[in-house]
């Protein structure tokens, strides 16, 4: 598990949505370290359709864009990335 040494974790483009590149355990580690913060955070599960409606829907496509976390939720999230060659390793 990697420390969080920045204010977000590193992320890829898919159609315009960032995925965070974390496991299970990276995206816990970072939650525990913003927990003892003053700061509100945003932390999404992103599966295909949130990356479709992203494309038809530029306010759902922003609030995606400033979250803190957009964790890959779905096969086709991490497939995608997987084909990218991106090193998403849990959904």
């Amino acid at each position: 598990m990697t420390a969080p040494n920045s204010d977000r974790p590193k992320c890829f483009d898919l159609m315009g949505v960032p995925i965070s590149i974390v496991s299970l355990g990276e995206a816990m580690a970072w939650i525990a370290a913003w927990a003892p913060g003053n700061k509100p955070r945003m932390v999404f599960t992103v599966n295909p359709e949130f990356v479709m409606r992203a494309r038809r829907d530029g306010s759902f496509r922003r609030a995606l864009g400033r979250s803190d976390m957009n964790v890959p939720d779905g096969i086709g999230v991490v497939a995608a990335g997987r084909l990218a060659g991106h090193p998403v390793v849990h959904r």
